[in-house]
């Protein structure tokens, strides 16, 4: 992971987490893009954040995943590896991620300028991006539109009973009342739903571990390479479908 070093040294990303998983075999860093922020409504930020993993047993591919979080979501990726009583809770963006991987070969470190010029890229591509969260932020939703999308992006049965289904009120009082719905021009939106579904995936979804620390390890890797992704994924392709 040492193409990190130019990058921090000329200021353009900042190294926030690592994390280990698989038992060390496979470990992750996160870093802000530092030139990647812009406000999807006032006062409501978004910051572009990349993840670099790889394996040393050959199970990962090497690889880099580009993705954007809300600064109000102040613990940002934070997942601590170390005492359980140093976890923190995650409010993770998985929108529209990029990822690019790179198969484990002797000339691996050849293909460094490669993802060099990718950052660069996700760099100038940011503010698509955040038109995308614009957009999802001018649409009002109706309690109809939530549950429909709710069905879609747990891929439930067209003729199941959305209400009843176990996560649905979960979904639902963070779409009335969770992080960052008091800001004005949140609440009651398709930007807001959105963070609903990434708040579920970050806060409430249950992870499986023998303790915490592997709970939070368990749950890093669902957001990045598992169906927390894909839900998050799919939240918001349903909800820009509706601009």
């Amino acid at each position: 992971f040492g193409f990190f070093e130019p990058f921090m040294r000329d200021g353009s990303i900042t190294l926030e987490t690592g994390v280990c998983l698989k038992e060390g075999r496979q470990i992750a860093l996160t870093g802000k893009i530092n030139s990647a922020i812009g406000d999807v409504v006032k006062g409501d930020p978004v910051e572009g954040y990349l993840v670099v993993y790889n394996a040393h047993d050959g199970t990962l591919c090497f690889g880099v995943t580009f993705t954007n979080t809300r600064v109000v979501c102040a613990n940002t990726l934070a997942i601590v590896v170390g005492q359980a009583k140093s976890l923190k809770q995650t409010h993770d963006m998985v929108v529209g991620q990029k990822t690019v991987k790179l198969r484990h070969t002797a000339s691996i470190h050849d293909n460094m300028n490669q993802i060099r010029d990718i950052i660069k890229i996700q760099e100038r591509t940011f503010d698509a991006s955040l038109h995308d969260y614009i957009l999802m932020s001018k649409v009002q939703l109706s309690a109809s539109d939530v549950s429909r999308i709710y069905g879609r992006v747990f891929e439930l049965d067209a003729d199941a009973d959305v209400l009843e289904h176990r996560h649905y009120e979960q979904v639902l009082k963070s779409f009335e009342s969770g992080i960052g719905m008091d800001i004005p021009g949140v609440s009651g939106t398709g930007w807001g739903l959105y963070n609903a579904f990434t708040e579920f995936t970050t806060h409430h979804r249950a992870s499986r571990g023998e303790d915490e620390v592997e709970k939070a390890r368990g749950k890093f890797s669902a957001l990045y390479f598992g169906e927390s992704a894909k839900m998050n994924e799919r939240a918001h392709s349903e909800i820009l479908a509706m601009v």
